[in-house]
């Protein structure tokens, strides 16, 4: 695996963190991504090796914002799931997608079996986490909205399984 793919995997976690913390992916994340794959191609391969990775961009990112608007997937979900789609188009796409919606369905039958238990854990999280992440204006937010139940799940931490997954395939070659 390049230096890239480890780019790619922080830059995954980092959004999966976010995400599993706040229920918000950065959109800083997903951009970076993208930017990150255009570099890699331009130095490691052909200008038009992008053709295809930037199609099936287009397709996920679209396919996203529908399921976006039948509130089944969030909007940040969606740009993360494009963006990592196209890196995995390189290699498997289709384990991709399998692996990220058999991560998902792991995600959301814990969430289910867990219940509150998985949200105290999420808070007790945040917690550990705000003075590394964010500020204390935005602690007191994310308190009030875990002190909610939501019925929410995190689903760019199975965007990053199925990431690593693909990748760490694609790197046994």
């Amino acid at each position: 695996m390049s230096n890239f793919h480890w780019l790619f995997l922080g830059i995954c976690f980092l959004a999966a963190l976010q995400d599993f913390l706040y229920f918000k992916i950065p959109n800083y994340c997903v951009g970076a991504l993208i930017i990150l794959f255009i570099i890699k191609v331009i130095v490691l391969q052909d200008v038009a090796d992008l053709y295809f990775p930037l199609l099936v961009f287009a397709g996920v990112l679209t396919g996203g914002f529908v399921l976006y608007s039948f509130k089944l997937l969030g909007a940040g979900d969606a740009k993360l799931l494009a963006a990592t789609a196209m890196w995995a188009s390189e290699f498997n796409l289709l384990a991709f997608v399998v692996f990220t919606a058999l991560a998902g369905g792991i995600i959301s039958l814990l969430y289910l079996w867990l219940g509150r238990t998985f949200e105290s854990t999420r808070v007790l999280a945040v917690n550990l986490f705000s003075s590394v992440l964010v500020n204390k204006g935005q602690k007191a937010e994310v308190t009030e909205l875990a002190s909610a139940p939501k019925r929410v799940i995190p689903y760019g931490v199975a965007i990053f399984v199925g990431s690593v997954v693909v990748t760490i395939q694609s790197g046994m070659r």
